[in-house]
């Protein structure tokens, strides 16, 4: 009878530790998007701050949070089309996504039931096309803004900053952005948004750099 409990008992302890692990594996990702999101919205309230925009608190704000991060782009852009182009591909991102997600369960009714298997697939298909071009849109855009930020904040070294923000996320983790913005936000734009050239730092200049300063 003992013999007979032993495997039930060790593949109930199995079954613990693969839920436990599971369990702390979603709780570290959860952990890490809310890091990402909150340096992302720190650095992007600070940046709008040191720019003059009055909108800044829409940097906590999802979807808003995309504009704004466009509007701080368009500060030193000859041509004020950031936040538009953004937020637009950003909508059709999470639209097409919307559409996907549909497409998916329709593909698995189809296969489910074994008729219009076709269609399913065809629908599956195009609405995975159709969310892929929408975030390389999306990603060729926001790159766009992320490189006008790093040059109004990052001076000389904007090509440098730039790059080792997005080599940091495609590569090593998507909280290295974040981390490289909020670090940026510090430092002192060379244009506000009324179009005037910062010459000489505030008198507040020798602390700007510090990453969780004022």
């Amino acid at each position: 009878m003992d013999e007979l409990l032993m495997p039930s008992i060790a593949e109930d302890i199995a079954a613990l530790g693969i839920g436990v692990f599971v369990l702390v594996l979603y709780g570290f990702l959860f952990l890490l998007l809310l890091a990402q999101y909150l340096l992302h919205a720190f650095a992007m309230f600070r940046m709008a701050k040191k720019v003059g925009l009055q909108n800044a608190w829409m940097a906590f704000v999802p979807f808003t949070d995309v504009y704004l991060t466009g509007q701080i782009a368009n500060v030193n852009s000859p041509k004020k089309v950031h936040a538009k182009r953004m937020l637009i591909t950003y909508i059709l991102f999470l639209a097409t996504g919307l559409i996907y997600i549909v497409a998916a369960f329709v593909y698995g009714f189809a296969i489910g039931v074994g008729e219009h298997i076709v269609l399913g697939v065809l629908l599956f298909a195009g609405s995975a096309v159709l969310m892929f071009a929408a975030s390389v849109c999306y990603s060729v855009f926001a790159y766009i803004a992320w490189y006008r930020i790093c040059e109004n904040f990052g001076g000389s070294n904007a090509i440098g900053w730039f790059l080792g923000a997005l080599l940091g996320g495609l590569f090593c983790s998507s909280i290295v952005p974040p981390i490289l913005f909020l670090i940026l936000s510090g430092k002192n734009p060379a244009v506000v948004a009324n179009g005037m050239v910062t010459v000489t730092p505030p008198p507040a200049a020798p602390h700007s750099d510090d990453v969780f300063g004022a």
